[in-house]
């Protein structure tokens, strides 16, 4: 086995391929990729290389064209240079364009799903960039450059928060992972890209909508006795603050009224109203 975690698996060829954050598979060398064909571990040339983490990792793995592709943390293949996404042709290794990035300080790039929709490659994950394009999460490869799908998605924490799922379906692209956002349109999670524009799954019915005010953190503040709120908003919208018990009743009023899209801090005194 492997000396490290898997964290995808995909036929490929006739066998079976292994991806994730590991060093070794079988006792040889792989770096975080392997290929099993029902008796030995072999390696796709040197694996993957560089990245964030302590080892290069693969997250996502899909068949492109006859070739199978990798997506994940890593700045390597096979010894060139591929920014988070690379093909392997039977024999050696190739970069997909510019790769994958991401513009946000502290939040490195990553490929966590990978699916072939006709001619088109697409890649979904934790990314800002996809080769010259503006990329949200969500990208295309056609063969030759990267674009853009439909604005991609927006999310809470952009270190953690990301398309983590792709499939095709019934003639559209579905999209899923932590999100609140895809394209325009306010999305808990789930959406479909037809060719003109990503959608929301099971759009909000009348007096509904997707989770747009979400709870950040609460803690003391000891140097001043007050209680921390941090919470986020995704749009412009009223937001009613206040501190219950545990029996339903309203104790103390924090703030009220409309707040701008973004994250936001209030100090509760400990005072009751």
């Amino acid at each position: 086995g492997m000396d490290d975690y898997v964290t995808t698996l995909s036929e490929w060829n006739g066998a079976l391929v292994a991806g994730g954050i590991f060093r070794t598979s079988g006792g040889i060398i792989t770096n975080g990729i392997a290929l099993w064909d029902g008796a030995n571990w072999s390696a796709f040339g040197t694996g993957l290389g560089g990245g964030s983490l302590a080892a290069p990792a693969a997250y996502s793995l899909s068949s492109y064209n006859g070739a199978l592709v990798v997506g994940g943390d890593f700045s390597s293949a096979g010894g060139t240079d591929a920014a988070c996404i690379a093909s392997w042709d039977g024999s050696s290794w190739h970069a997909l364009g510019d790769g994958i990035g991401d513009t946000v300080p502290g939040v490195p790039a990553r490929v966590y799903a990978l699916v072939q929709d006709g001619p088109t490659l697409t890649a979904g994950g934790v990314f800002t960039t996809a080769g010259d394009s503006v990329a949200s999460g969500l990208a295309r490869w056609d063969g030759t450059m990267w674009r853009s799908v439909g604005g991609g998605v927006q999310v809470w924490d952009p270190l953690i928060n990301g398309v983590g799922a792709l499939a095709v379906w019934q003639g559209g692209l579905y999209v899923g992972g932590t999100f609140y956002q895809s394209g325009s349109l306010l999305s808990s999670n789930i959406a479909r890209w037809a060719e003109t524009d990503l959608t929301a799954i099971s759009p909000p019915t009348t007096g509904t909508r997707p989770e747009i005010v979400r709870i950040d953190a609460i803690h003391s503040v000891p140097s001043s006795h007050a209680v921390r709120i941090d919470f986020s908003v995704v749009v412009s919208v009223a937001v009613d603050v206040a501190v219950w018990d545990v029996h339903g009743r309203r104790i103390a009023p924090i703030s009220s009224g409309h707040v701008a899209q973004g994250r936001h801090t209030l100090l509760w005194d400990g005072r009751d109203e």
